[in-house]
């Protein structure tokens, strides 16, 4: 074969289904890291909505009001996301 071998592996990929019952500690750990890469290697990318909402007040004179926020994310394809809360 032609070519410079670099010593590169093929990709690390889950090769059977696997729960926490039979995986303790570290091993879930690292099943459920490869199997999410994994899949997020062949899923489309995730959409999410982001909002974000500024609130100013003032009431007199006296007092220059106050400004405060807040902001949240949705998904926007729920069903993409259902799998990675483990």
């Amino acid at each position: 074969r032609d070519g410079m071998d670099a010593g590169d592996h093929p990709p690390i990929t889950p090769v059977s289904l696997a729960s926490q019952e039979h995986l303790h500690g570290d091993q879930w750990k690292l099943y459920s890291l490869v199997s999410r890469h994994f899949l997020a290697t062949v899923s489309p990318d995730a959409m999410f909505l982001h909002t974000d909402v500024v609130v100013q007040t003032s009431c007199s004179a006296s007092w220059s009001g106050d400004t405060g926020g807040l902001s949240g994310v949705a998904d926007v394809q729920e069903e993409f996301t259902l799998s990675s809360n483990t």
